[in-house]
């Protein structure tokens, strides 16, 4: 079975270190030795086919980068000088997205540490339009419809997606009616301090998949109000962007509503729909340290992660037969 796997051996070599606090917050001087062999490996997370890609290892310390490691579709080795504490792993390869696993015990020898990216997948669309009936609200001085986008994520992973959209001058507004997000774990949503509206769902085992920004919280502390989502560059000439923030699984299809309000329509009337994902990159920040962190683009505005996927509906053309 290991030999079907991608293996890195990770020899961790620690020289005498003199350090003030610490990870825990310190007690004092602390002096460590330790040398430590564990294996890494980095396989497709459903298929099970061994990867070549790269990997890092983030201590404690997080004011300097970490180093990038290569990993190939064999047995390879790496040095690491440093204290016997805990870390997080990070492992990604090429059309896939980065693999997080958080060790919280010290680590030790002969660990082992499976790394299971997901596979970047397709999209696929299918939509319907029907008269908006039955919503509470609704001006009775413009013609409402009610769009449901069926959207299916093809051989493999959509992750947290977004979506941007454009119209036509005929068209009043395009309003995504779920906006909500529920956290179905014991301590709901937790804002994060510092973050500026950014709240976690209490699960341990995947709290960077978790986070989302939040106007409010319902009386529950279950149920995220989702706030907005910062227009991507390759965007800026479209009317708005949606913060929807889910990630679409391999194979199944989630449903999205939206209310078009329109003035009046003709032949040029058309309502456009990009979705993007958001990709977890390894990059300086403001605070002055390297961190993995989420991101809709480049430092220079390119896209990242998946690719976008866009469709247009000509309105008039589904209107007229409504």
């Amino acid at each position: 079975m290991r030999d079907k796997c991608c293996i890195i051996v990770l020899s961790v070599l620690a020289v005498t270190l003199v350090f003030l606090g610490g990870c825990n917050g310190g007690e004092g001087v602390v002096n460590s030795q330790v040398f430590l062999k564990s294996t890494l490996s980095l396989e497709d997370h459903d298929r099970g086919k061994p990867l070549s890609g790269f990997y890092t290892i983030r201590l404690c310390d997080t004011k300097n980068p970490a180093s990038i490691n290569p990993i190939t579709a064999g047995v390879g080795e790496v040095v690491y000088t440093g204290l016997n504490q805990s870390c997080v792993l990070y492992g990604w390869s090429d059309g896939y997205y980065v693999s997080k696993t958080f060790v919280s015990n010290r680590l030790s020898d002969d660990m082992s540490f499976d790394m299971k990216p997901l596979k970047m997948g397709g999209l696929g669309f299918v939509y319907s339009l029907e008269k908006a009936e039955g919503i509470s609200g609704l001006s009775q001085t413009f013609d409402n419809y009610l769009l449901e986008i069926n959207i299916t994520s093809t051989n493999g992973y959509f992750k947290r997606a977004n979506v941007c959209v454009d119209w036509t001058a005929g068209i009043l507004s395009v309003d995504n009616l779920a906006g909500e997000k529920f956290c179905p774990f014991a301590g709901g949503w937790k804002e994060l301090p510092g973050s500026g509206g950014l709240f976690n769902c209490d699960n341990l085992d995947s709290v960077y998949d978790k986070i989302s920004r939040c106007n409010s919280l319902k009386s529950d502390n279950h149920t995220c109000v989702l706030g907005g989502v910062g227009k991507p560059v390759r965007f800026r000439d479209y009317m708005d962007c949606k913060l929807l923030d889910n990630t679409l699984d391999d194979n199944v299809t989630e449903s999205f509503d939206f209310l078009i309000s329109v003035f009046y329509l003709d032949e040029r009337d058309r309502v456009s729909f990009c979705f993007f994902d958001a990709y977890r990159d390894y990059r300086f920040q403001d605070g002055g340290s390297y961190e993995w962190d989420l991101f809709v683009e480049s430092p220079d505005g390119l896209d990242v992660g998946n690719r976008d996927y866009c469709f247009t509906i000509e309105l008039l053309d589904v209107v007229g037969g409504l």
